[in-house]
Order: structure tokens, then C-alpha cells, then sequence
């Protein structure tokens, strides 16, 4: 499971820095501490997603160990 949860990580990473915008929009991000801000929702986005997907593998685990 951590293998999957990696290799995902590291595909966004990836595609984050493949489709980054031309360095002004960057730039003006940064400037503008908006950048921060972006990141910030991404990764509280991706721990919401990831902390769904243990909290659902752990029931299912539950309800098969039942049955």
C-alpha cells in the first residue's frame, strides 16, 4: 500500500513540475505569497484524499476479517 501511495506522490509531483506555468506567473505568485496558498490547499487536498482511502482499506479489511 505505501508502494501505491509513493509512486502516486511522486506522479503528482511530476506533473506539477510539467505543467508549470511560464516563470512571470510564477514569479508573481511567489511575490505575492499566493504560491503558498496554492500548495497549502493542494497538500491539505491530497491528506484528505489519502486519509479516505486508509480509513475505507481499514473497514473493508474489517468487514472481510467478518465474513
Amino acid at each position: 500500500m505505501l508502494k501505491i501511495i509513493f509512486s502516486i506522490m511522486l506522479t503528482f509531483c511530476y506533473a506539477i513540475t510539467t505543467f508549470a506555468q511560464s516563470n512571470s506567473e510564477v514569479q508573481f505568485l511567489v511575490e505575492n505569497y499566493k504560491l503558498n496558498a496554492v500548495v497549502v490547499v493542494f497538500v491539505i487536498i491530497l491528506l484528505g484524499l489519502f486519509f479516505t482511502l486508509f480509513r475505507l482499506e481499514k473497514r473493508l479489511k474489517n468487514l472481510e476479517k467478518d465474513n
